[in-house]
């Protein structure tokens, strides 16, 4: 039996400016062995404007990630509604759905990946936008357990939204991505709008060897933790402190998106935002120029320098989690 999927946030913070300065535009610094996305519910390919990639349809005659289904009574459908605004990597006006169990099956080198999956909640021909309820499996983990999008749609006031995990996969090359409705009731069913397959460095998140000199402690620890081939995590945010939004096309190759920080900053003072774009980046073995874009390092959220209102408040960020993961 495998551990449990844990929990984990991406903060990228640089806290203040420092010695080190950019030489230069780090975009696509890192070239990923595997890089797949799926336009679930298309029949064409396409580009996307988020990332500059070509997105398969799923129901292209020639695609080679069509789903695995024993019923094949899956169907392709387009949103009856869609929002003008709607922000998106994949083209997520069409989707595939099923009241009944289907898989992808993607055939990838063995190694860390990023799996992000795309949602666009909505009333589709045949299937009620409140009807979808199912869970999601892959590499052996729970991603989704009963998840029913269009609350989380609503909770979080996204017309989309994306899950992104990260995950192993093993020495058999194969990744499969499981969609079960929940059993209980007949109207229930699982669908999906768009898949992304990436792969990431090795020792991006994960570090099969102990470095003391790179160990994580978690709060009120003192042993240090490492992530090995056999965890996968969720990312719930990945903030850029200080910064604004960057988009996956601007990203160092891993098509990550880095929110801007602000609506999470609770204290009543937010600080100081220094801003310094003629900083020297020196990257290094340790922290290799595909960790974060240029422009994360090139803005800051700091207290500022005098201490007696440093002492008067904390700063903080506040980002809501689940209360359980499986």
């Amino acid at each position: 039996m495998k551990p449990p999927l844990l929990l984990f946030i991406f903060i990228s913070v640089s806290l203040a400016a420092r010695a080190v300065s950019v030489t230069g535009n780090n975009i696509g610094a890192y070239l990923p062995t595997d890089n797949i996305a799926v336009d679930c519910g298309s029949s064409t390919s396409s580009i996307a404007t988020e990332d500059n990639r070509t997105r398969i349809g799923d129901a292209d005659g020639s695609s080679n990630y069509s789903p695995i289904e024993k019923t094949r009574s899956s169907v392709i459908a387009k949103a009856n509604s869609s929002s003008p605004d709607v922000r998106s990597l994949i083209r997520d006006d069409t989707a595939r759905l099923s009241r009944f169990e289907f898989a992808y099956t993607f055939h990838v080198t063995t190694g860390p990946k990023f799996v992000r999956l795309h949602f666009f909640p909505s009333d589709y021909l045949g299937f009620r936008r409140a009807d979808s309820f199912f869970s999601v499996k892959a590499a052996g983990y729970t991603l989704l357990r009963n998840f029913r999008a269009h609350l989380f749609a609503d909770y979080t006031n996204s017309t989309s939204f994306s899950k992104e995990f990260c995950l192993t996969v093993g020495d058999d090359q194969m990744l499969n991505i499981t969609f079960t409705p929940t059993p209980g009731d007949s109207h229930t069913y699982a669908f999906v709008n768009g898949i992304e397959v990436v792969s990431m460095p090795e020792s991006l998140y994960y570090n099969t060897v102990v470095d003391l000199k790179e160990e994580i402690k978690l709060a009120g620890g003192a042993a240090p933790y490492t992530f090995g081939a056999t965890d996968a995590l969720e990312a719930v945010k990945r903030l850029n402190v200080g910064g604004q939004y960057i988009r996956p096309a601007e990203d160092t190759g891993m098509y990550r998106t880095w929110e801007a920080d602000d609506i999470y900053v609770t204290t009543s003072n937010i600080g100081v935002l220094p801003i310094n774009t003629t900083i020297q980046l020196n990257y290094s073995d340790q922290v290799p120029n595909y960790t974060a874009p240029d422009s994360v390092y090139t803005t800051a959220r700091t207290m500022g320098t005098d201490k007696s209102i440093n002492l008067s408040y904390n700063l903080t960020w506040s980002v809501e989690v689940d209360a359980k993961f499986y």
